[in-house]
């Protein structure tokens, strides 16, 4: 999973977005706003 951050912030995209170009399915996760705004909520 750290590699995997490290790459995404290296290429500037979200974690989300890495994980669609690995032609993974990302259904059901929520976008990075609404995730940010989860945890300003808590």
């Amino acid at each position: 999973m750290d590699n995997a951050v490290a790459l995404a912030r290296e290429l500037g995209i979200s974690l989300k977005t890495l994980a669609r170009a690995f032609q993974l399915d990302v259904g059901g996760i929520p976008d990075n706003g609404q995730s940010e705004q989860d945890e300003d909520v808590t």
